[in-house]
């Protein structure tokens, strides 16, 4: 009886693995499926083509393809092979549609930081002088490798072709790589002419420009050139901003004038304590390195009735430090 059971127990385990369905088997088909399913990328491939073709590609737009090749892959080579693929079957270089890969794949292997294939499509399109979008982008990989004087020289010939903006921008940066070729062998006393601001002080400039030249020149070392072009402008948070910098750049400069000026501006523009508090600190530093301590306890004086309760602090603190204790009190 006990064999019996054992060979019933036996045939039942067999009968029931001889008709479970064969769930390995069905693995192969499935990954064969993934593998032949349409890349990620192939729609936002085609309808970014039918857009710029004709046009150009801006990095913005090449972005969601760029992002649905790494999505899928995590690297932009099956992508490369495809616009490779599209390149091989179009007969005619130059063409509309030719020219549309071509920016696309520029503009991807620029993000993707493979400059160099980058810079291969752009010099291909480039061999058309009418495409201005891709001489522009040649110029500005140039630039990216730090090859400056093919970057210049690009630049140089696309100002007369440009709108005037771009042109603007072009012209501020030959205005810097010129700064940079001279080193920083310019100094801040006029010694010797600074191309970048004597661009931005040209009378076409617009004060944007100017502000923003200022900026560059302070960063670079060159405050008392920044103070001479820049202006605070605008709406008095921005004000109180630009009066700022003028204040810490004329300290920098060892312009206290400009400082003490710049500073009490500050003052009357700051919009809460926090920042009163920080201008009010440039304002007693300026008047004590340019020793005129006495003239900023007269103009507080003077505006007494007006001071803030920070303003009045500040002015109590210098009375006692020019030993003025009972006026202070």
């Amino acid at each position: 009886m006990k064999h019996l059971r054992w060979w019933l127990s036996l045939a039942g385990v067999w009968i029931c693995c001889a008709t479970a369905p064969a769930y390995v088997v069905q693995d192969e088909p499935a990954q064969e499926v993934a593998e032949e399913r349409e890349p990620a990328f192939e729609a936002p491939l085609q309808a970014l083509l039918a857009e710029v073709e004709g046009a150009t590609c801006t990095p913005e737009q090449a972005l969601p393809l760029f992002q649905a090749c790494m999505r899928q892959y995590g690297r932009l080579d099956p992508l490369e092979e495809r616009l490779q693929a599209l390149l091989a079957d179009l007969e005619e270089t130059q063409s509309p549609r030719w020219k549309a890969v071509q920016h696309v794949r520029g503009q991807l292997h620029w993000r993707n930081g493979t400059i160099q294939v980058a810079r291969q499509a752009f010099a291909a399109l480039a061999e058309d002088r009418s495409d201005i979008a891709a001489r522009l982008q040649l110029a500005k990989l140039w630039d990216a490798e730090g090859k400056l004087a093919e970057a210049s020289e690009a630049y140089r010939e696309l100002l007369p072709e440009v709108d005037a903006a771009t042109a603007e921008r072009l012209q501020i940066r030959l205005a810097l790589m010129e700064l940079a070729k001279a080193g920083s062998a310019q100094n801040d006393s006029g010694d010797s002419p600074n191309p970048l601001a004597e661009f931005a002080a040209g009378e076409e400039r617009s004060a944007g420009l100017r502000n923003r030249a200022a900026i560059v020149l302070a960063l670079l070392g060159q405050p008392g050139e920044a103070i001479d072009l820049y202006r605070a402008e605008g709406e008095p948070k921005a004000r109180f901003v630009g009066e700022l910098r003028l204040a810490e750049w004329g300290m920098a400069a060892e312009r206290f004038d400009v400082a003490q000026e710049a500073a009490w501006r500050a003052v009357e523009l700051a919009p809460i304590a926090r920042e009163r508090r920080y201008a009010l600190t440039l304002l007693a530093e300026s008047h004590r390195r340019g020793q005129a301590v006495p003239a900023l306890l007269e103009r507080f004086e003077t505006h007494a009735a007006d001071l803030s309760g920070e303003a009045r602090s500040l002015w109590i603190e210098l009375l006692r430090e020019t030993e003025q204790f009972d006026r202070a009190i």
